[in-house]
């Protein structure tokens, strides 16, 4: 055995391991002092450079955020108590052979505001902008400001402009309900924003802006959206809210949890619960959920 072709190749296996190893601790000895001080100064550089452009950018996003979040096992999983009514391709769909092309008729999202409060939901996150009137039924926009007066535990979007825009801006800050001054002399201080048209949804107005990294990518969200002088209601506030959640001690900045590993967020189209077409374990997800009224169709918006 001690001469097969297995033994031999066991044998020089061995021995380029010794040999290796030797190598190894030979030059070791010799660039120990070297190396160490080598890894060192590399280090150093680099936690500089991390530094300086922490310094110079620091709204940039770091590297391990991504990682963690595209590496890690699991996650949370996604509340139950959260439902998402789509306005998605399956609605326009649904719809259009009565409704036509998008936009609709205001008075079929008053409808749809009626339903939700029908099905049980605890508060609606309306995630659309009703900024102008409909020239061509202005039936349908006294229904939808009814409609909107009514159903108390909602949360209307406003859209925050370019503060370069606010000495152009005849709106006052202290006229949006809800905001809080950081001096009382700002009172005087004007705002450039998109308001909804109707004025049964002002009390209840939530800013719907994001604010992505400096890569263009949203990572956090600000439940209260804080500018130098004064603060407003972000979209999730007010809606939590009006349905009488004690969020003070919740951080004003929340890391979003991207790429959920545990499903996704319970979602319904819009047209389904128009069309009452609901399975009973739909109809029954609407019973004290927070309801996010979306736009995702191609072209709608966010």
């Amino acid at each position: 055995i001690y001469s097969s072709p297995l033994y031999n190749m066991i044998q020089r296996g061995m021995d380029f391991k010794s040999f290796s190893m030797t190598m190894v601790a030979h030059y070791s000895r010799r660039l120990g002092a070297r190396m160490i001080l080598t890894v060192g100064v590399l280090a150093t550089v680099y936690a500089s450079y991390l530094f300086i452009m922490h310094t110079l950018t620091p709204d940039m996003p770091t590297a391990s955020h991504d990682a963690i979040l595209k590496t890690r096992f699991s996650s949370p999983k996604p509340s139950r108590d959260i439902l998402i009514v789509d306005i998605d391709e399956r609605t326009l769909a649904l719809l259009s052979d009565k409704q036509g092309r998008w936009p609709w008729s205001r008075d079929v999202l008053a409808d749809g505001l009626q339903k939700l409060n029908g099905l049980g939901a605890r508060a609606v996150l309306f995630g659309v902008l009703l900024s102008d009137p409909d020239k061509t039924n202005a039936d349908a926009d006294a229904v939808m400001n009814m409609t909107a007066q009514m159903s108390r535990p909602t949360a209307f979007p406003l859209i925050r402009l370019n503060p370069k825009n606010d000495a152009q801006s005849q709106l006052k800050v202290i006229q949006i309900p809800g905001v809080q001054l950081k001096e009382k002399q700002h009172a005087d201080t004007t705002i450039s924003v998109i308001l909804p048209m109707f004025g049964s949804m002002h009390d209840r107005l939530g800013v719907a802006n994001q604010k992505p990294d400096a890569d263009g990518i949203v990572r956090k969200y600000p439940l209260r959206w804080e500018e130098a002088k004064f603060i407003l209601h972000s979209m999730v506030q007010r809606t939590a809210e009006l349905a009488a959640v004690d969020i003070t001690k919740v951080p004003n900045l929340i890391s979003l949890n991207w790429r959920n590993k545990q499903g996704r967020y319970n979602r319904i189209s819009f047209g389904d619960m128009y069309l009452d077409q609901l399975k009973p374990e739909q109809a029954q997800a609407f019973k004290g959920a927070f309801v996010v009224l979306s736009l995702s169709a191609p072209g709608l918006g966010q």
